[in-house]
């Protein structure tokens, strides 16, 4: 009996577009054009850039099972979510969370997962908030939905200038 090896989304597309473009500039220009993507997301030329397309597949693998359903399950990686006062878990501790983590991360040189995740359990050691507390309100301001892959790692693909833009924004809404 021929036993059938499983692939990953992920793993389907990767070799989906090395069997259909041998030349890597090639592969570069499909990816960079892929038109589910270039009509449903507000971007630029770096929010379709492959390796950043690549990154959020990889967080996104488990999560979904349709690559055109990306933008509009995860618009986060695109669009800020609009942070309001009631979208923020917390308010009363959330502003003062907020300003920590933003000053935490603002020091950091190495935006890997791992630092982040670093950061957002020292935030809770610090102000004495529980940890649950503080992944609620960072993924309110960050993603504005419930659900999301690990925070440290949307936070290592968005970049530390959207992050802290949006810790910015969330930290006015709950003021």
């Amino acid at each position: 009996m021929e036993e059938h090896k499983q692939f990953s989304l992920l793993q389907t597309v990767h070799v989906h577009v090395q069997m259909m473009f041998s030349n890597a500039s090639t592969r570069l220009h499909y990816w960079t054009r892929m038109s589910f993507l270039s009509c449903r997301v507000p971007h630029d030329s770096s929010s379709l850039a492959p390796e950043y397309l690549f990154q959020v597949l990889q967080l996104l693998e488990d999560r979904i099972s349709l690559i055109p359903r990306v933008p509009i399950d995860a618009p986060y990686f695109w669009t800020p979510p609009s942070a309001t006062k009631e979208s923020i878990p917390s308010p009363d501790i959330a502003a003062r969370l907020l300003e920590e983590l933003s000053g935490r991360l603002q020091e950091l040189t190495d935006f890997s997962q791992d630092c982040v995740a670093k950061e957002l359990k020292g935030a809770s050691v610090t102000l004495g908030v529980p940890h649950g507390v503080t992944m609620q309100v960072c993924r309110a301001a960050i993603v504005g939905q419930e659900r999301s892959p690990g925070l440290a790692g949307v936070c290592s693909v968005l970049g530390k200038e959207q992050v802290l833009e949006r810790f910015k924004l969330a930290a006015i809404a709950v003021r």
